[in-house]
């Protein structure tokens, strides 16, 4: 362990204030350079040599096999390896790389093991393009897929129907392609350009519909027409365009989305790339919340964190850089205000990270530039940013990881080298964030925001309730329904708690700790000409949706002949009938008790109608008043093998004949009918 002080390479007393006086936008923006008294202790825990290769990015963190820790995975022009957090160690390392190949690592195929995903442009030691999903407990090759889009991008992976199977998407100049979660594409369009940028995907109004975002080259770059789009939007399950901003040059950057506006919609953030750039929000119908592409003095490039940092209510990002990559001073901006709020003095190449690394609850600024990587807090007394802490690391990716990575519930910075494959990882003697970030996504979400904290897996936050049967103000429901039905999905996989009634009652449910579903509630009783109504509550324990929905049973259909008194509705269930059939007799055995009082005793007015009351021809078999059983062959004219089949039994006319017709049951085929009563 190697504990760094805060020997700043430029000496400062630590009772020296140096105040560099930024001059922009008319107004003095004061950084205030001084050590703060909150303590701060972060020691070198490891550093090693991956052997993957030279790289632009820096590592992931995720849980490979289900050890509680949070393994190492880096690529480069070699290879991608998998690192022990607490050693650095080599887990495995297999030759599927690329200087810019950006993995991703989620669970494919819910077997429990995640999968490392990324865009490949060495295959097997091979200079080759591919798109790679590689398992992530051993290195194993899962699929590889040579046809879909794999230039040197941020892909996006999400579950965009909640099914537990998530879905790929990649980018390469001239393409975008969508991938199953088994390798195979199954949507497709053009692009003109994206450079190092990429995708990111979420449901930016929660309506349980995904999309996808672009950034791209624009239309005037690199010069008029170029065919560049700009910010593009899609609807993930096909990659229709939705809309696009051709003005934005933002191809070297994965669209953030994140609620600017506060009205709990998602905004889309890009940079206008250049210098002087600009900056760009876009509501998620396309329209324009804010957008301004040439700000005096503001540089941009790659993608930028985008947080509360200095914890008045509003979000801000830090921006600088170019596609030079020289050094650049990093800017913050109020993204409500829409204003600078402040100057960082020391340049880097790419936008500075964020931590939490003194356990306030509140972000650091983690500025790696090409002597050190120094840390900056927001002064709430002075209103501006103090050095809090610096550790000799030099060129360090400011793509780093703030992760708890070998669960000992404190935190831990992870970094690696530009252009080389070595990581460093040092320990923080700050707790860690609970429950942890996805940082086996690249930024730590599928938002792009680069915040090192919890953020769900996109989509509504509550339980959706889908596909209801029957539908919402369904009419003409027949009284034989016998369940409602609906779908559950609850996007982030949490388990639900479900209760459903109904008025009138006819049935309910109640189920504890569900997962994504199709529910069916068995209901009996039904009446003709009644509206009925059915509420579903589901629960994630967080959140709660409760939805009522309505049907109206048929009508009582016409009576046969007012001189019966009752009826009785029998289905003939179409999954007993082997094929289609006519003119075939059928046996009714049923038993009643009303038949006793309310029918003749031998059951001369039994009569049988089909639903359109053409009175059907039966046998009477068997008849016992004093227990109201009847058993009877009746001649259907029509039974279908799809659907069911529906007659009436009519009864309660006492002054009425003998109704049956025996030798209208039996066609000319049959000679001879025995009904014959035994007894053993």
């Amino acid at each position: 362990m190697f504990p760094f002080k805060r020997n700043f390479k430029r000496k400062l007393s630590g009772l020296l204030i140096i105040y560099l006086i930024v001059l922009s936008f008319g107004s003095a923006l004061l950084i205030n350079i001084k050590p703060v008294s909150a303590e701060i202790n972060i020691s070198l825990k490891w550093t090693r040599s991956a052997g993957t290769g030279s790289t632009m990015l820096g590592p992931l963190a995720a849980d490979l096999n289900n050890d509680g820790l949070m393994e190492i995975v880096i690529t480069g022009t070699s290879g991608v390896a998998a690192l022990n957090p607490i050693t650095g160690s080599l887990l495995w390392r297999v030759p599927y790389g690329g200087y810019h190949s950006p993995p991703e690592i989620i669970d494919l195929n819910k077997d429990g093991i995640p999968e490392v995903v990324f865009c490949a442009s060495v295959i097997n030691g091979v200079a080759e393009r591919g798109v790679v999903a590689i398992h992530g407990n051993n290195g194993s090759i899962y699929w590889i897929n040579r046809n879909a889009a794999s230039g040197d991008n941020y892909l996006a992976v999400a579950d965009i129907n909640a099914d537990g199977y998530p879905e790929i998407f990649t980018v390469q100049p001239g393409k975008v392609t969508a991938l199953t979660y088994n390798g195979q594409i199954f949507a497709s369009t053009y692009t003109y350009y994206s450079c190092w940028g990429g995708l990111s995907i979420g449901d930016t109004d929660f309506d349980g519909v995904f999309e996808v975002y672009l950034g791209e080259r624009s239309e005037s770059y690199p010069s008029y027409p170029s065919g560049g789009r700009g910010l593009r939007a899609f609807w993930a399950d096909n990659l229709t365009e939705i809309w696009a901003h051709p003005d934005i040059l933002c191809s070297s950057q994965a669209p953030v989305l994140a609620d600017v506006d506060k009205d709990g919609d998602l905004e889309i953030i890009v940079l206008n790339q250049g210098n002087p750039g600009g900056i760009a929000v876009i509501n998620t119908d396309g329209s324009i919340y804010r957008k301004e592409l040439t700000i005096k003095g503001l540089t941009a490039h790659s993608n930028p964190p985008v947080a509360d940092i200095d914890d008045d209510g509003n979000l801000e990002l830090i921006t600088n850089g170019r596609a030079d990559y020289d050094l650049y001073l990093p800017k913050i901006w109020d993204l409500v205000k829409w204003k600078l709020d402040a100057t960082l003095p020391f340049p880097s190449a790419e936008p500075p990270g964020l931590a939490d690394v003194d356990g306030d609850g509140k972000w650091e600024i983690i500025n790696c530039n090409a002597e050190n990587v120094t840390i900056f807090k927001y002064n709430a007394v002075t209103k501006s940013y103090d050095i809090v802490y610096t550790i000799p690391l030099a060129n360090a990716s400011p793509f780093s990881i703030a992760q708890d990575i070998d669960n000992d519930g404190k935190l831990e910075l992870v970094f690696g080298v530009y252009k080389t494959d070595r990581i460093y990882v040092y320990d923080v003697e700050a707790p860690a964030p609970s429950p942890r970030p996805r940082s086996g996504l690249y930024f730590y979400s599928q938002y792009r925001t680069r915040v090192p904290e919890y953020i769900p897996p996109p989509g509504p936050p509550a339980p959706k309730i889908t596909e209801v049967s029957p539908p919402d103000g369904s009419t003409n429901v027949p009284i034989t329904l016998s369940g409602l039905s609906f779908k559950l999905t609850d996007y982030q996989s949490d388990p639900m708690n479900v209760t459903v009634s109904t008025s009138p009652n006819i049935g309910s449910l109640s189920l504890i700790n569900v997962p994504n579903n199709k529910y069916t509630v068995p209901i009996s009783g039904l009446a003709y000409s009644t509206t009925y109504t059915w509420t579903v509550t589901a629960t994630d324990g967080t959140h709660t949706t409760t939805k009522t929905f309505t049907f109206t049973t048929s009508d009582l259909p016409p009576w046969y002949n007012t001189d019966w008194q009752y009826r009785r509705t029998i289905i003939i269930d179409h999954t007993k009938v082997s094929g289609d059939q006519t003119n075939f007799p059928i046996l009714i055995d049923i038993t009643d008790s009303s038949f006793t009082a309310k029918a003749q005793p031998d059951g001369d007015d039994f009569v049988f109608t089909d639903q359109d009351n053409n009175k059907l021809n039966h046998q009477i078999e068997y008849y016992d008043n004093t227990i109201g059983r009847l058993i009877a062959w009746v001649n259907v004219p029509y039974l279908s093998s799809t659907t069911d089949t529906k007659i009436y039994l009519y009864y309660g006319n006492p002054t009425c004949g003998n109704q049956q017709n025996p030798q209208a049951v039996w066609d000319t085929s049959y000679k001879l009918v025995l009904h014959l009563n035994e007894k053993s």
